[in-house]
């Protein structure tokens, strides 16, 4: 039979054993850190590096489990890597900490550099864990001392209580519906338990820090503002610092605390602050209690499965809520995908009425000179011999094939501008004013004397398409008979620049609904009083107003009011030779 031999610690092991084992002040890590890391070649202090967190997590495991106490580590290790990077080399997830490659480079670091990693590492993990939780790296002692002097009784039987208080939370975590409705009836669980002053909850959320105050009605403000900055400060070391202004959440607590000891030192450190973790080891928030009197490991322990449970049950209703928001929004992008498509079919009924009624004015405007052009035919071959007459019925019938054929043309250009096609048009030098007097003798002609022509004394030249402005004035001015007052006159400015000229069709009328001035310009198009009052149209002439004018790179504005009438202005430059495109 073999016996194993015993391996009796090393004397820095002894010293950290020992330490751990008083109560914790600054200065006695100070000076255990001194005495134990003196003069280690750093093969040595790789060793106590291991054995010193294998006292510290048996030691913390004592009042907090693994998954907070590892989530704590990584937090300070990340930050103590940026001032030392040989610490990159330990590894830190839910299960535990992984030395192997970190002892191999910490071999081949100097000693100083290695002391100084060490140092800095440990004196912030006895600072960060002493101030988080209620200095759980201190002896039981005083916790003993405390519990001695309020001769409080941790037996089996308080024990069950905490085990039916964790039972009771669990179930309202279950059903956890919001903090505001649900945070009161944990608190309900705990007020047999504990006589709190202050409960911090602080959580970030999409880059924000929400910020929840339950307190008791006799908890100073002073109390307050202490708590406050400290569940703040370890916020920003374990989660995020805080760049904008919190809204703070106040709430009473929902019973009132029988049990407030003022025995105690009001030195002594009475809150939890404990981080909210997942099982990644990612921190999204920090619980914090501060009680009426100093709690025990047993006090701590409890609260971590706490925290624990309801990091588990805020990460869910989070990823719920964000669920539902996601689910909402979906539903929100079809709804509206729905309203598209309604809308869609609604422009496609529309647009086929337009087209049937069309159809059915250009069918009718085009079977009067075909009858007019035929009947005109039939005469001159039944007579041919009365030359006079045969004359003007073939001036006639060329007049009724010149009237058809500007109506295919109008339609094969509306059709183009419907496409998105610019108009064909050659440019050539002219006399606005020529195309002006002309035009307007023309329509004379048909309307009898209702147009007033305004003018500048000199002629107004410049490069564009004859025909294509004749046809812009043409348009507006017979939308301006045929819709505005029969007695009053239709107006026609000529303006020019040193660049641009302008055309302004005036007339006095019913004006344009500010609705029907937005689709005003659209093929087959007409405004609600022209279909209301009956009047034919093929709803393709102002279509082709903005077309010919867009073909010379103009505009065409149109404004409509109860006092002012009705102005369609054309703005257009000097030369439009840049705008030519030729067929």
């Amino acid at each position: 039979m073999y016996m194993r031999e015993k391996k009796l610690p090393t004397p820095a092991q002894n010293l950290l054993i020992k330490n751990m084992s008083n109560t914790y002040n600054a200065k006695q890590v100070d000076a255990w850190l001194d005495q134990a890391t003196k003069d280690l070649p750093a093969k040595r202090l790789a060793d106590l590096f291991g054995n010193t967190f294998q006292v510290l997590s048996k030691r913390a495991s004592r009042t907090l489990n693994k998954t907070t106490l590892m989530a704590i580590v990584k937090r300070v290790l990340l930050l103590s890597q940026k001032q030392y990077p040989v610490l990159e080399k330990i590894k830190v997830d839910s299960s535990g900490i992984s030395f192997e490659q970190f002892s191999e480079e910490l071999v081949q670091t100097e000693s100083v550099d290695a002391n100084k990693a060490f140092r800095h590492l440990f004196s912030e993990l006895f600072e960060v864990l002493g101030g988080m939780s209620a200095d759980i790296i201190t002896t039981s002692l005083q916790n003993q001392h405390a519990l001695q002097e309020t001769n409080t009784d941790f037996s089996e039987d308080s024990a069950l209580q905490r085990l039916e208080a964790l039972y009771d939370i669990s179930k309202f975590l279950a059903t956890f519906e919001s903090l505001e409705k649900t945070f009161p009836e944990i608190l309900r669980s705990l007020s047999s338990l504990y006589s709190f002053k202050t409960i911090f909850l602080l959580l970030e959320k999409n880059g924000q820090c929400s910020a929840h105050l339950w307190l008791d009605v006799q908890a100073s403000q002073e109390s307050i503002d202490l708590a406050y900055k400290n569940a703040k400060r370890q916020y920003e070391y374990f989660v995020a610092p805080i760049k904008d202004q919190i809204c703070l959440n106040k709430f009473e607590l929902p019973f009132c605390s029988l049990y407030k000891n003022e025995i105690f030192n009001n030195n002594i450190n009475q809150y939890i602050s404990l981080p909210l973790s997942l099982s990644n080891l990612q921190t999204f928030g920090i619980l914090q209690f501060e009680s009426f009197s100093p709690v025990c490991e047993t006090d701590i322990s409890f609260i971590n499965a706490l925290s624990n449970l309801l990091a588990v049950t805020l990460d869910r209703y989070n990823k719920e809520q964000e669920s539902e928001i996601k689910r909402q929004l979906e539903l929100s992008e079809r709804n509206n995908e729905l309203v598209q498509v309604q809308g869609f079919v609604t422009s496609l009924e529309k647009e086929r009425e337009l087209r049937e009624q069309f159809v059915a004015t250009l069918t009718h405007d085009l079977r009067t000179p075909l009858t007019a052009a035929k009947m005109g035919a039939q005469f001159i071959l039944r007579r041919p011999e009365i030359i006079e007459k045969t004359q003007q019925l073939a001036v006639k019938i060329i007049k009724s094939i010149d009237r058809m054929d500007q109506m295919i043309k109008d339609l094969l250009d509306a059709n183009r501008i419907r496409a998105g096609e610019p108009l064909s048009l050659t440019m050539n030098y002219c006399d606005l004013k020529d195309i002006a007097i002309t035009t307007l003798r023309e329509l004379g002609a048909a309307y009898g004397d209702r147009f007033l022509l305004e003018m500048e004394k000199e002629n107004i030249t410049g490069f564009w398409n004859e025909d294509g402005i004749r046809r812009v004035i043409e348009n507006l001015v017979s939308n301006a008979v045929k819709y505005g007052f029969p007695q009053q006159l239709i107006t026609v400015s000529l303006k020019q620049t040193e660049t641009l000229v302008q055309i302004v069709v005036h007339n006095m009328g019913n004006p344009i609904p500010l609705k029907d001035q937005e689709e005003l310009f659209l093929p087959f198009h007409r405004t609600s009083s022209a279909q209301r009052g009956g009047k034919k149209g093929w709803g393709l002439g102002l279509t082709l107003v903005r077309g010919v004018v867009e073909a010379h790179g103009g505009e065409v504005k149109v404004v409509s009011t109860d006092s002012e009438g009705t102005s369609f202005t054309v703005t257009m430059p000097k030369d439009s030779r840049a705008f030519q495109i030729l067929n």
